[in-house]
């Protein structure tokens, strides 16, 4: 197996990252992560493409709002953009009631007002001809990384930067690698399993609360030469949304596949 270091797939991480979005919901006394997401286009239709449960807990929460965090690997970039409930229109897969289980997928569709700012800032995946998918390859960890992107709520902390602006919110986002995990995938049941190995040398997260709508994304390495590089090309993977927690140093994210993006595009398409 090709050991591939950040170094060689940062420029492919940051372009993951400007489809990166978080959610962010006011609590009791704090700004709290709710989870994260990705941009994504179907047709001339603009949102967010997340966790079902994720989206369940904005429209569960008594606030009116909730905020969208745009920034992740580029430190130090303050910003607020709040966004009212009653312009946003959500879109969600029928689940079974075990939360473990998928279909756990949903759309935030964003309106006009919104559209412009977060365009300014960010990109979005364009869905909807399938340009941007990964085709129907298996599992293979040959070949290519598989790359999940979210905020990590571990990482979120209150801080004060200036007296003139007051009390923030840091919240940091990660792209990381793991292994698609072909002899416990539950392909059947339209999830797989991505595993990611946490020790000493890990740059990440212990946990991954926080993760939960956040996108897989499948990139190929290109080989020969003697070399290995690696594409610039990222395909959607999947959207994340369950961790097993820590187990014998290894920590399972269940993500919903393709199959469930694609009844998710559908479902949007009907809506509008």
């Amino acid at each position: 197996m090709v050991e591939i270091s950040f170094e060689q797939y940062e420029p492919t991480a940051r372009k993951i990252d400007s489809y990166l979005v978080g959610f962010a919901l006011p609590g009791s006394d704090s700004t709290n992560l709710c989870g994260s997401g990705t941009l994504v286009r179907i047709d001339d239709i603009f949102g967010v493409m997340t966790a079902a449960h994720v989206i369940d807990a904005i429209w569960d929460s008594r606030s009116e709002h909730v905020g969208l965090i745009l920034s992740s690997m580029r430190p130090n970039q303050i910003h607020k953009l709040t966004l009212n409930k009653q312009l946003l229109r959500r879109c969600q897969v029928e689940r079974p009631a075990a939360e473990r289980h998928p279909p756990d997928i949903g759309f935030v569709q964003l309106s006009e007002n919104y559209v412009a700012t977060i365009q300014a800032k960010k990109s979005s995946a364009n869905l909807s001809d399938g340009s941007e998918f990964i085709p129907v390859c298996g599992l293979s960890n040959s070949g290519g990384l598989w790359l999940l992107a979210g905020f990590a709520g571990e990482w979120t902390r209150q801080k004060l930067w200036q007296p003139e602006l007051g009390n923030f919110v840091e919240f940091v986002g990660q792209i990381i690698d793991g292994r698609a995990s072909p002899a416990t995938s539950k392909l059947g049941q339209h999830y797989w399993e991505l595993e990611i190995t946490v020790n000493e040398e890990f740059p990440g997260p212990t946990s991954f609360g926080g993760y939960s709508g956040g996108g897989v994304w499948r990139v190929e390495l290109e080989m020969g030469g003697g070399e290995t590089k690696v594409s610039d090309e990222c395909r959607f993977a999947g959207v994340a949304f369950y961790e097993s927690g820590l187990v014998d140093g290894v920590n399972t994210i269940r993500v919903n596949e393709r199959i469930q993006i694609l009844k998710c595009i559908e479902d949007v398409r009907s809506r509008n």
